[in-house]
């Protein structure tokens, strides 16, 4: 009875750590990203992007694009920081006159849970993703 309740008690206790304690589950899959912007200051509403993740290390690339980062380019890849619970980015940036032509602008993706993240850009309004359906 007291290894029971040891054990009930210990999964208790691991069951309420907070989702941002935890190591994401896959990320992998397709994600409706909004808050990108080509050129900056011009919205667009929405982008889809393709992440294939392995073993902590991901890559993003655009299905629909715009002219700063066409579709079928990489938008950014990344590696997971256990201690920070957070992916560390490389962002593709570009412009309608030289797109994806620079992969040196970093940031952050943070696993808000299994169907959305978010992401931090340089200077720019953060771009959010929900996983697509």
């Amino acid at each position: 009875m007291k290894r029971f309740l040891l054990l009930l008690l210990l999964s208790t206790a691991i069951s309420c750590k907070k989702k941002s304690d935890l190591q994401p589950e896959s990320i992998s899959g397709q994600w409706v990203g909004k808050g990108y912007e080509c050129p900056t200051g011009t919205a667009i509403p929405e982008e889809i992007v393709e992440i294939v993740e392995d073993q902590g290390k991901i890559t993003a690339t655009k299905k629909t694009g715009d002219q700063c980062v066409p579709a079928g380019k990489v938008t950014f890849t990344g590696t997971y920081d256990e201690a920070k619970k957070i992916y560390n980015l490389k962002w593709t940036t570009g412009t309608p006159n030289s797109p994806a032509s620079s992969t040196s602008t970093a940031g952050t993706l943070t696993v808000i849970d299994n169907n959305h993240l978010e992401t931090t850009f340089s200077s720019n309004p953060s771009v959010t993703f929900t996983r697509k359906k």
